[in-house]
C-alpha cells in the first residue's frame, strides 16, 4: 500500500531570511526619497501658512479701508494686525496643524513686516523697518544647487552674503535681467536648492523662461 506524503505550506528558515533582507534593501533605499519627501511637506506647509497670511492682510486692508500690517514670528508663525489704531485682527502659530516645522529666516534680517494700503499695495511700515522689495542675484552653476536640479529647465541662483534669496511665499515670483533700458523675465521662483527648512542657506532654483519659451509662445499665440 503506497502512501501519498503530505504537501508541506509555510516557508523555510532559508526564505524567511532572504525575504527579511529584501525588505531591508527596500526600506534603506526609500528611506532618503521618504526624508526629501518630509522636508518638501514642512517647506509647502510653511510657504502656504505665510502666503494665507500675505493675502489675509492685503484682504483686511482693503476690506477696513486700513492699513494693515503681516507681521512675521519665529518659524511660520504670523500676526494680523491692523496698524492704526492698532487692532489685532488674527493670528498663527508654526504648530498650528502638524507636528514638524520649517525655520523660516526673513531676508534682510530685519523684514519681518509688510504693510498694505486701503488700495491693496506695499506701503512703508509705521514703524519705519525695512520692506525687502529687490534683492540682486547672478546665475551660477547648477552643482551648487545639490536639490534634484535640471540644468535644461532650471536656473541656479545664488545667495548673497549666504543669507539672502528666495523664501517661503516666493513661488512663482519673477526673475528678471536688465536689457537695455527695460528689464525681461528669464526665470520663476520655484524652490530652494538644498531642500533645507531655512530660506537662502544655498543658491535657489527658478524655473527657466528660455527653456519653456516655445510652450509659451504656443500656448498663447492668437
Amino acid at each position: 500500500m503506497l502512501i501519498e506524503p503530505q504537501r508541506q505550506f509555510g516557508f523555510t528558515l532559508i526564505e524567511l531570511m532572504i525575504g527579511i533582507v529584501v525588505l531591508a534593501v527596500l526600506v534603506s533605499l526609500s528611506m532618503p526619497m521618504f526624508r526629501e519627501w518630509m522636508a518638501s511637506t514642512q517647506i509647502r506647509n510653511a510657504s502656504d501658512a505665510l502666503l494665507n497670511g500675505v493675502q489675509l492682510a492685503r484682504t483686511e486692508a482693503l476690506r477696513r479701508n486700513k492699513n494693515v500690517e503681516f507681521r512675521l514670528g519665529n518659524n511660520s508663525d504670523w500676526e494680523v494686525w491692523q496698524a492704526a489704531p492698532a487692532i489685532q485682527i488674527q493670528v498663527r502659530g508654526s504648530q498650528e496643524g502638524q507636528t514638524d516645522v520649517a525655520v523660516v529666516a526673513p531676508t534682510p534680517g530685519g523684514a519681518a513686516k509688510v504693510t498694505f494700503s486701503p488700495m491693496g499695495g506695499v506701503v512703508t511700515n509705521l514703524d519705519a523697518t525695512s520692506t525687502l522689495q529687490q534683492l540682486d542675484t547672478q546665475i551660477v552653476e547648477g552643482t551648487k544647487c545639490t536639490s534634484v536640479f535640471d540644468g535644461t529647465a532650471e536656473l541656479c541662483t545664488d545667495n548673497p552674503g549666504g543669507k539672502s534669496g528666495a523664501c517661503f511665499g516666493d513661488s512663482g515670483g519673477p526673475e528678471i535681467v536688465r536689457d537695455g533700458d527695460h528689464w525681461q523675465l528669464v526665470g520663476v521662483t520655484s524652490r530652494p536648492g538644498n531642500n533645507a527648512p531655512e530660506c537662502a542657506t544655498a543658491p535657489s532654483i527658478y524655473t527657466s523662461v528660455v527653456a519653456y519659451a516655445p510652450w509659451i509662445a504656443e500656448k498663447t499665440k492668437a
